[in-house]
């Protein structure tokens, strides 16, 4: 209906806004972490260190097997700085685990796919097709736009429930949010 190049450009553009969406909820959601990473960082006092501790055994901040991070020389750092917590080796030490840990931290790939757009050519075909009959496991008949709503409200409530599940439901939604307005745009130029 659209021909490639129209396809291709409503494609990119869903794909680079569901990206833009994830990074910048992304931002949102560890910015509180990056701070106190950062505090700890120029302030690695025994407690700092153990806050870290706490928060890296609650998944706060995740350490992966496969980061290549000392965590246990680290762990047993902290233990020595227990009895001699003026030790400044120690201390530098710990900082330059913490600042490699927030290199690693922030560094973490977290998108990797192109499922927003796909959830934009959902949602163009919610709109281009509203009263389409689909059949949810070849069932249950719904509308298109309700079909496309109801997903829609789905990525968004887990997007706030399930944060850490390893799916940018966010970025879901950025491909749906862009591709609205892409389509609104198109129709008002009359080139739809």
């Amino acid at each position: 209906m659209w021909g490639g190049k129209r396809f291709l450009t409503y494609y990119l553009i869903t794909g680079v806004g569901a990206a833009l969406i994830h990074y910048m909820v992304f931002y949102f959601q560890y910015n509180p972490e990056v701070n106190l990473l950062n505090s700890i960082i120029n302030d690695p006092t025994l407690g700092n260190l153990q806050i870290f501790i706490d928060k890296a055994n609650s998944n706060i901040f995740p350490i992966s097997i496969d980061s290549g991070l000392p965590i246990n020389e680290f762990n047993n750092t902290v233990h020595k700085l227990s009895n001699d917590p003026d030790n400044q080796v120690l201390i530098e030490w710990a900082r330059g685990f913490l600042i490699d840990y927030k290199v690693y931290f922030l560094n973490r790939p977290n998108v990797i796919g192109a499922s927003g757009a796909v959830f934009g050519i959902l949602l163009a075909f919610g709109m281009m097709f509203p009263n389409s009959m689909l059949y949810v496991f070849f069932f249950f008949p719904i509308k298109a736009k309700w079909f496309v709503i109801f997903y829609g409200a789905l990525e968004l409530y887990l997007g706030f429930t399930q944060s850490d599940s390893n799916v940018a439901h966010f970025a879901h939604l950025g491909g749906m949010v862009f591709g609205f307005i892409l389509i609104k745009y198109w129709k008002k130029k009359g080139v739809y």
